[in-house]
Formats: C-alpha cells, sequence, structure tokens
C-alpha cells in the first residue's frame, strides 16, 4: 500500500472542511462517488472514526468524505475493546491513518441508558463501561448545565484519553506527532461536528 502523506492537522482539516459542507448542504459525497467502488485498488484513509452506531450519526455523510476516505468503526456508545482496539490498530499500523476520532453525538441513547441506571442483562456491559465518564462529568458540571451533554462529551473524552494513554499500543506514534487522538461531539439539532481538547 502506498505511503500516506496527511498529517494529522491535514486529516483534522479535510473533516472539518466536509462537515462544513455537509452543515452548509452542499456536499458532494454522492456525486464524488465512483460508479463501481470496488473498483478502489486499496483502501486509503486518512482518519479512522470511532462513533456510535446510532443511526443518525453517519460518519462518512456528516464528514462529506468518499469512499476509501475514513476508516469506521460504530458501536453503541463509542465505546472501545480489545477487538475494536486491534480494528483501530489496524487502521494505524496497517493502513497509515494519521488521525483517530472519538465521536460522541448529542442525544446519545447509550450513555442516557447509563444516567439512568439501566442495568438489564443486555445493557449491563455497555452502562457500566460509561459509569467511569459519567462520574467525571457529574463531579465537574457547572450550575445550570446539561448533564447529558456533558456526560456524552466525557465518555468520548474518556474513549480518547484511553486510545492516547502511556500504555496505548499507539503511544510512539503519538510522541512523533504521526498520530493524534481526538475527541469530538456530533450535534444532531445543527449537524455540526464540534472537535475539543482533552
Amino acid at each position: 500500500m502506498q505511503p500516506k502523506t496527511h498529517t494529522p492537522d491535514e486529516a483534522k482539516r479535510l473533516l472539518k472542511e466536509g462537515n462544513a459542507r455537509y452543515v452548509a448542504g452542499e456536499s458532494y459525497i454522492f456525486s464524488d462517488y465512483p460508479k463501481k467502488p470496488t473498483s478502489l485498488k486499496d483502501p486509503n484513509p486518512f482518519a479512522c472514526i470511532l462513533s456510535c452506531s446510532d443511526s443518525r450519526v453517519p460518519p462518512q455523510i456528516i464528514f462529506d468524505r468518499a469512499v476509501g476516505d475514513l476508516f469506521i468503526i460504530r458501536v453503541a456508545g463509542a465505546l472501545s475493546d480489545e477487538v475494536i482496539l486491534a480494528s483501530i490498530q489496524f487502521a494505524v499500523r496497517v493502513l497509515g491513518v494519521s488521525l483517530i476520532v472519538s465521536l460522541g453525538h448529542t442525544r446519545c441513547g447509550a450513555v442516557k441508558a447509563a444516567m439512568d441506571g439501566v442495568q438489564d442483562d443486555y445493557l449491563a456491559p455497555l452502562t457500566s463501561r460509561i459509569q467511569e465518564p459519567l462520574a467525571l462529568a457529574k463531579s465537574s458540571l457547572a450550575p445550570g448545565a446539561d448533564l447529558w451533554l456533558e456526560a456524552v462529551k466525557a465518555n468520548a473524552a474518556h474513549a480518547a484519553r484511553q486510545l492516547s494513554a502511556e500504555s496505548s499500543p499507539f503511544a510512539p506514534r503519538l510522541h512523533t506527532g504521526h498520530l493524534k487522538v481526538q475527541p469530538a461531539l456530533y450535534d444532531l439539532e445543527t449537524g455540526r461536528v464540534h472537535f475539543f481538547d482533552l
């Protein structure tokens, strides 16, 4: 596969530009699609998006990117486990992505279930993993702030911190500046993606 030329900052700029087109109603993603997507010889993504599986949050559309641009992993709550981590490692080590985005979204049902203390058998493995960022959001909540929104942001930041920790397999690339992990929030009402610092 050919070497990638995008820096983390260039990758972030491409995502921001695509989201701006989407918000403005000027997306060109569908007109830019190749007639036969399978004709692409090799995948050539510049960013990996870890996103919630919510049907209202389609990363390729909200970033207005064509086939082959993004390596997308979707799971409820945008949580990470060993299998997802292995997928991200593949995107970084084999495909050469330079940016990992941990993408939360407003009105996330997984975060709300954790807030409500839902412990059904099928949801417990998910809601239990959101308790730590939820506790952080509660402890730093400003007066009048929206706990649901702050918990979503804390959850995205928590995933980003896990991926960028010193113990992370990505640490060497992060130290050299060849890779960046970025938390972000997608606003369902406006369509805008807000990138924020850890």
